[in-house]
């Protein structure tokens, strides 16, 4: 009865949910938890992941670049639009994706989605499982923190599950993690801190690398040395809302993402004052449902958070 109950719990809110549908079961060293939704698997057609015409995919790959590049230089926000013809070209012709690309496409899909997941547990397990559970209720990109056991493992089978969501890795502080990441299959790194040497090594590779700044000057030095997006930690210490408005409004071109103890309410203000995105972290999973493994709270608060920045998008339009 309980089981019951739950199943069909999850199933109310799964309804807010995104086509980030999983298409892969995880491997036998990470297994499901007891207590997490379990998702139907779907297969795919794999006509629908070729592009049939080389020609049509090299026109797309450069109309989705050129919008990406007057998001970067601030002449055009990013639509939810660019990143479905993104996430097409992505699959259907990777091999004519070049690392330039690949990266604007990345950073077009962070800044329609608005929002970065973040999530950190004590087991690979229940990060996986909680992952899960706000990328079935809407979340399309999402980062697993490198201080959570066998965070690359659980970047693998995410990015296998879910191949149209964008997975990242988040406290990335290290050659090792970034490396690792990388080929685990992560899309983005984000990092609390500005590494000269780690922003220059990724600023011409398929993987954006995003450092953490707190201030003006560093914020600015951060893009010089090749990041096409920063993150402002920890943001309500570096002047939270209103330094990602006076940094807009003197370099538009300039992507920041704050992060640090963001919560629902504050989505909106700081996607207004021009953010790109904002990180939230236990504003969906909170401790005490990461603690419970309560994926069925967590899948709700990431359904709100999805419908928050929804409702910002469809102000704007208006």
């Amino acid at each position: 009865m309980e089981t019951a109950a739950f199943s069909a719990s999850y199933a109310r809110i799964a309804s807010f949910s995104s086509p980030l549908a999983p298409s892969m079961c995880p491997p036998a060293a990470l297994p499901p938890s007891p207590r997490a939704p379990s998702f139907r698997l779907r297969p795919i057609s794999a006509s629908a992941n070729i592009t049939s015409a080389t020609g049509v995919a090299t026109s797309a790959c450069a109309a989705t670049s050129a919008r990406s590049q007057q998001h970067m230089n601030g002449s055009r926000r990013l639509t939810p639009a660019d990143v479905t013809e993104a996430a097409a070209l992505d699959d259907g012709a990777t091999g004519h994706v070049s690392d330039a690309d690949r990266r604007q496409q990345t950073v077009a899909a962070i800044a329609a989605s608005g929002i970065v997941a973040c999530v950190r547990a004590d087991s690979a397990d229940v990060a996986l499982s909680a992952a899960r559970a706000a990328l079935a209720a809407g979340i399309e990109v999402l980062e697993v923190t490198c201080t959570t056991p066998g965070v690359f493992e659980v970047i693998a089978s995410l990015v296998k599950e879910f191949p149209k969501a964008t997975i990242g890795a988040g406290t990335v502080l290290t050659p090792h993690d970034a490396m690792a990441a990388q080929r685990a299959g992560a899309r983005f790194l984000m990092s609390p801190a500005t590494d000269p040497e780690l922003v220059a090594s990724h600023a011409k590779g398929p993987t954006v690398f995003i450092p953490g700044a707190m201030t003006p000057t560093e914020i600015l030095s951060a893009t010089r040395l090749g990041a096409p997006l920063v993150k402002l930690f920890p943001a309500p210490y570096a002047g939270g809302e209103a330094l990602v408005r006076a940094m807009h409004r003197a370099a538009p071109s300039i992507g920041i993402v704050p992060a640090h103890g963001i919560q629902l309410g504050l989505i909106e203000g700081y996607l207004k004052a021009g953010a790109t995105a904002v990180v939230l972290s236990e504003a969906i999973f909170e401790k005490e449902a990461i603690k419970r493994q309560d994926y069925e709270r967590i899948a709700q608060r990431a359904a709100e958070a999805v419908a928050v920045r929804r409702n910002v998008l469809l102000s704007q339009t208006h």
